[in-house]
């Protein structure tokens, strides 16, 4: 049976047991997330910060009358915003993430604080940045 729940505080190795991985497993990060395991559907939207913009990449995935699984996916370059980390003042467990413009100071509200690293969440700091060509 397929896995939808599979969030960053339910990580796939918890949920897939046989799971492989090469390279950089977690390059983009889960914005948001909704599904029914009963009506067999799931969408997310989950986006990879490459320090000018992000790369988002939506899915829709739906269990088909047979038990077999449709799958819609997009992708597209955001220019000008980069993925925020909100973590629980107390906790520091993530709270949520979002897309915001790259000049954008990271504040306090309530119990959960903005993150704005320096180095992007699962980025590696020797990632070269390429200039944008123009026109």
């Amino acid at each position: 049976m397929k896995s939808l729940h599979n969030t960053d505080t339910n990580p796939d190795h918890e949920n897939v047991s046989d799971l492989v991985i090469w390279g950089e497993d977690a390059l983009f990060k889960l914005i948001s997330k909704a599904s029914s395991e009963e009506e067999g559907w799931m969408k997310s939207t989950k986006a990879m910060d490459v320090h000018i913009g992000c790369i988002v990449q939506v899915t829709t995935q739906q269990r088909n009358m047979n038990g077999s699984y449709s799958v819609a996916e997009a992708l597209t370059y955001v220019p000008g915003v980069r993925v925020q980390v909100i973590r629980d003042r107390e906790t520091d467990e993530i709270v949520m993430r979002k897309l915001v413009p790259i000049a954008d100071n990271p504040r306090e509200i309530g119990n959960v604080v903005e993150q704005s690293p320096e180095q992007p969440e699962g980025t590696p700091a020797s990632m070269p940045v390429e200039p944008m060509a123009e026109g």
